[in-house]
């Protein structure tokens, strides 16, 4: 009984320690930029999920297309309709892992900068993304920015032909994570 009772103490001491690595937020922020010399495009949400286990090493993000807002409502609707055709591609969605993790140095303030390399799924199409990220430990949480080129024929996203000189051949993406919270 003594055996079980300890064992039980140790495994739940063992799930609460990982519980205490992971964060998350259902604000992070999340912008892409698009600049030619006929038309600059850029857009914003802040609706997007992350998780990171510092414990592991992952990094998970996931956001809806839709919530990314634009200046023009005009550029908004095309952005949705016509090119990431949101409808039937409603979500993007990032699955990672950082490359050189040491959990010990997410364990006092301060930054700490990693690699992480994983998969973005986006309009259908999976293709592996790296790029680096910079996270700043502080005692209420961790926050957390990254940015990379994507390519939208990458992705199978067509831009039409008369409007090639309008949209960018490389799209930078920045993430800002401001509000990641220890799930306990």
């Amino acid at each position: 009984m003594k055996i079980s009772l300890v064992g039980l103490l140790l495994c739940i001491s063992v799930f609460a320690h990982a519980q205490q690595n992971r964060f998350f937020t259902r604000e992070a922020g999340v912008s892409f930029y698009s600049e030619t010399p006929l038309e600059n495009i850029e857009a914003h949400l802040y609706s997007g999920v992350a998780i990171v286990d510092i414990a592991n090493g992952q990094v998970e993000f996931s956001l809806l297309i839709k919530d990314f807002k634009f200046k023009n409502a005009v550029m908004q609707e095309h952005f949705n309709e016509n090119y990431m055709e949101s409808d039937k591609f409603p979500r993007a969605v990032f699955k990672g892992n950082l490359d050189k993790h040491n959990t010990s140095l997410f364990l006092k303030e301060g930054s700490v900068k990693e690699i992480v390399t994983g998969n973005l799924t986006l309009h259908g199409i999976t293709r592996p993304v790296q790029a680096e990220i910079q996270f700043t430990v502080k005692a209420e949480g961790l926050s957390a920015q990254a940015s990379f080129i994507i390519q939208p024929l990458d992705y199978n996203i067509q831009i039409p032909t008369i409007l090639n000189s309008k949209i960018a051949k490389d799209i930078k993406v920045n993430i800002q994570i401001n509000a990641l919270k220890k799930i306990s």
